[in-house]
Parts: C-alpha cells; structure tokens; sequence
C-alpha cells in the first residue's frame, strides 16, 4: 500500500505531517485512539514502539500547496493540533490491493468508521466507485 498526500495549503512545522521512519517494519498493533482529533495523537505509536523496545524517529514533512508526500501506508502518520491562523487542508490519496478485504468486527476500529462506509452493501469488499482499479497485472 502507497499514500499520497498532496497538500492544498503550505503547511507549517507547527501541525505539519509527521512520519516515524521504519514504522511499517514493527509488528501490526491495534488502534487505541480516535482516528480524527485524538486527545493524544501519538498514543498508539509510542505504544507500538515500546512494543517493539524502539524509540520512534519522528520527522515533520513540510509539504507546499500543490505539493505531494508518498509514503508507505504502515508508515506511522498523523499531524498534531493545526495552532496558526492558516488552513492546512489535503487530498488523500491510498493505493492498495484490490483483493482487499475489510474485517467486519474491526470496523468500529482506528479509521474503520471512515472508510468502512465505502466498502461494497453486504460485503468485505472495497467499492470500485470510490476505490476505481488503476491497473492490472495483464
């Protein structure tokens, strides 16, 4: 899985991306925290990294309008409290499998809540409507 992240508005230090390097290289964990506004954002990165007996490298990505950030989709990211004056809108874009498959007693989950009302009525499958196959491998 690919993300793409294209800022619309510069963002600034202060609320901007942030990645932990290698994260898509520790065991999966479970989500603890809301997905959207979380009191404390980094919560179950710091606890997947005490898992893993690591300390996280966090680095800020700081992306201008137009601009784009790709990274891994098990790279830890998140963004804490926008505190300025400006807006820091993005378009989000996730390249993933087309075989795959959500899992119905996780989807009150993480970002379950968000994407699980794009999967297919009555299924574990993605909708093509909103996750259009980009290509194949014939």
């Amino acid at each position: 899985m690919v993300n793409c992240w294209i800022a619309l508005d510069d963002t600034q230090l202060a609320g901007a991306l942030e990645l932990v390097r290698y994260s898509h290289q520790w065991s999966p964990s479970k989500p603890d925290s809301n997905f959207h506004g979380p009191r404390h954002y980094r919560k179950a990165m710091e606890q997947a990294a005490r898992n893993e007996n690591r300390t996280p490298d966090i680095f800020h990505v700081k992306v201008p309008a137009g601009g784009a950030s790709f990274h891994h989709g098990w790279v830890w990211h998140g963004s804490g409290k926008n505190n300025t004056d400006t807006s820091r809108r993005a378009l989000v874009l996730h390249g993933i499998s087309s075989a795959a498959e959500f899992v119905p007693n996780r989807l009150h989950e993480g970002n379950g809540p968000i994407y699980s009302r794009y999967r297919l009525t009555n299924s574990t499958y993605l909708d093509t409507k909103y996750f259009p196959i980009l290509w194949t491998q014939t």
